[in-house]
């Protein structure tokens, strides 16, 4: 992959979990300038990294190692510059951070079966569903396309996502048993 390629994709993941990792910050400084500010800084490092990413690893993991570097160096900054005690331990930041962690690699998994599940859908229903979700299409308008009744697609929509979820729940359970 030649390098400009290498960087839009960088920023099309970074811009994916943009808001998972202002999530994640929010977790750990509650206060929301501070955090947009952290997001800001973690921004920055991520950037100046973005050489050392490997595209095939999942990456909100990778730039929440940075994101939690950065709420530790402001927490050290504030506790420096107002002489207070912290309120909370690094010990119970990072048991917060590490519960965090554990929901993103569980979201991360059922993503990646929920993708799998999308891909064992008849291609009508895949189209649908990219339709409505991934180019933002009203139900009205994809029904006028159809030339069908909005009614029908929101029912029809209803059997899809009951589908994926009953495939979902299906593969964690089977992946759990093994």
């Amino acid at each position: 992959m030649t390098a400009p390629r290498a960087n839009d994709e960088f920023l099309r993941r970074f811009v994916r979990a943009q808001q998972d990792l202002y999530a994640y910050i929010l977790t750990l400084v509650p206060n929301i300038a501070d955090a947009q500010d952290i997001l800001q800084e973690t921004a920055i490092a991520l950037w100046g990294k973005a050489d050392e990413y490997r595209m095939e690893e999942p990456f909100m993991p990778w730039a929440a190692r940075f994101a939690w570097f950065q709420v530790r160096k402001f927490r050290m900054y504030q506790a420096r510059r107002h002489r207070h005690v912290v309120a909370l331990s690094d010990e119970a930041l990072s048991a917060l951070a590490a519960d965090r962690a554990e929901f993103e690699s569980e979201a991360a998994d059922r993503d990646r079966i929920l993708q799998r599940c999308v891909e064992k859908l008849a291609d009508a229903d895949r189209g649908l569903l990219a339709k409505r979700y991934d180019k933002d299409i009203s139900i009205r308008e994809v029904a006028r396309q159809q030339g069908v009744e909005p009614s029908q697609l929101y029912k029809r929509l209803g059997l899809i996502r009951q589908a994926l979820l009953d495939c979902v729940h299906q593969t964690i359970t089977e992946e759990r048993s093994k």
